[in-house]
Formats: structure tokens, C-alpha cells, sequence
């Protein structure tokens, strides 16, 4: 995935279009120990010289096969990431401080533009912290085993209220009977 920027250059005011199929799986894998398995990943986009700069626009599919966060079984993600992102130039990098706070710019080296490096952090950076198979979507039943039970944030939050509205102070057993023998006392008025 890399041009030289002459090659851009010379598109001028149109620009250089292109359509790949490239193999990323041994460096993703290399970058990210949980990832099982990944998909050749379809790259759709475009280079744009403009000012000693190369802004480059493109869309990144790929399906990712992750562990499930409950079972550890295999799940295929599929990604479609939009990425947008500037090549400087070495020595016109100053002109671009301001435009770095809206877009990502990164300079080019050796006089070539390779999206090697953006197209692999894209696809980690959209990877989801959970991940479930659509039977686990659709399954209300957690695991569960001998002495433990998996749960939900929230019903852990409701296991928690429920514990702490239950368990009340010893010493203020005694003000809990007496409040129920004064409400007894009023019904029975």
C-alpha cells in the first residue's frame, strides 16, 4: 500500500483512485494476541495531492474473528471503517499545526505515502471490547457453575442494593420492632 509522491503528484487535481485487496493478518495477529483470525480486507479510496501534501480518504472492510467474552468460541466482527488522514511532506510540517487539532497528519518518509501502518491501527482501534455470538445477543442465560454465577453489570448492581437493604445494623434491629409494634398499634386504633 504505497505510492510514491510523484505518482500522486502527477494525478494534479484529480485524484489517484484505487481498489485493493491486501493481506494484513500476520501483523494484526502481531499486534493483537486475542485476534483468532482475519479476512483479506477490501480498501476503496483515494489520494489527493495538495500543497506538499497527501490527503488520503478510503474505507476499510475486513471481518476480524475474535473470542466471545463469555464462551472464549470464535467470533467473526465485521468492520467497515471510514479513515481520513494527511501526509506532510518533511520540511511543511509547521504549515499544518493548526489542521492537526481537526485531522490525523503524519509525515511522510522516504517520499512515499504508506498506508500500511493507518489501515492496521484503524482496524484496532475499531475492534469492540465485547464481543458475543448472536446466540449469546439472544440468550438471557448466563454461564454459571459450582459456587459461581456470572452476571450483568446491572443485575450485580440489583444483587448489591438488594444485599445492602437487607442487611441492617444491629443496633438498629431493636428501632426496626419498635416501629412495627407502634405501626400495629396505630392500625389497630
Amino acid at each position: 500500500m504505497k505510492w510514491s509522491m510523484k505518482q500522486i503528484e502527477e494525478h494534479g487535481v484529480e485524484p489517484l483512485k484505487f481498489l485493493q485487496e491486501v493481506d494484513l493478518k500476520q501483523s494484526l495477529i502481531k499486534r493483537e494476541s486475542d485476534i483468532i483470525d482475519v479476512s483479506p480486507v477490501k480498501l476503496n479510496g483515494s489520494l489527493l495531492y495538495d500543497n506538499h501534501s497527501v490527503i488520503a480518504t478510503f474505507v476499510v472492510e475486513v471481518t476480524v474473528t475474535l473470542p466471545s467474552s463469555r464462551t472464549l468460541e470464535p467470533v467473526q466482527v465485521p468492520l467497515m471503517i471510514d479513515v481520513s488522514e494527511r501526509y506532510v511532506e518533511q520540511g511543511y510540517l509547521s504549515q499544518y499545526v493548526e489542521v492537526a487539532k481537526e485531522e490525523i497528519v503524519t509525515v511522510i518518509e522516504e517520499n512515499y505515502v504508506d498506508l500500511t501502518e493507518t489501515i492496521i491501527d484503524s482496524i484496532l482501534l475499531s475492534l469492540p471490547l465485547k464481543v458475543l455470538s448472536q446466540t449469546e445477543q439472544e440468550d438471557d442465560n448466563l454461564p454459571s457453575g459450582n459456587g459461581w454465577v456470572l452476571l450483568t453489570e446491572d443485575a450485580y448492581n440489583m444483587q448489591k442494593q438488594k444485599e445492602a437493604e437487607d442487611n441492617i445494623d444491629p443496633r438498629l434491629a431493636g428501632l426496626k420492632t419498635l416501629l412495627l409494634n407502634e405501626e400495629d398499634e396505630d392500625q389497630s386504633l
